[in-house]
């Protein structure tokens, strides 16, 4: 299993989607990445926090470019598809609140791992949206 926190914003989408084909390509059974959710919000919490935690101006100001290189939902679930794992994002943007949504995992499942994650989540596993969730909502 992959798993990493607050690197796929410094991906361009071209190199994301190479970098989740690199993923589906090894052994690994599922990947987990952690990132920033893109909201409107983000690079004003991104402010904050690198403001009260940060001593260099240039650690402030690369918190508030992050920000606003995150990808989308959207844009996450079409290039984790790319792996050839079942993509999933767990509480994306449009099912959280925006106040607490500061970073979402993006996860890649081989096919026959999804029933008994769901099933190991229980009432929890709702919370998990596939692309299809995503383009009933554009319809």
């Amino acid at each position: 299993m992959y798993v990493s926190t607050g690197v796929l914003h410094h991906f361009p989408e071209p190199a994301l989607k190479d970098f989740f084909l690199a993923q589906g390509a090894s052994p690994a059974l599922a990947f987990c990445h952690y990132d920033i959710a893109a909201t409107g919000l983000a690079p004003i919490g991104a402010w904050m926090f690198h403001r009260a935690r940060m001593r260099h101006p240039l650690g402030r100001h690369d918190g508030v470019a992050s920000a606003r290189r995150a990808h989308s939902d959207e844009s996450l679930l079409r290039t984790a598809a790319a792996s050839g794992m079942r993509p999933l994002l767990y509480e994306p943007r449009r099912a959280a609140n925006p106040f607490c949504t500061t970073l979402r995992p993006v996860l890649g499942l081989r096919p026959q791992l999804e029933a008994p994650l769901r099933q190991a989540l229980g009432r929890a596993s709702r919370r998990l949206l596939g692309p299809e969730q995503f383009a009933q909502a554009t319809r």
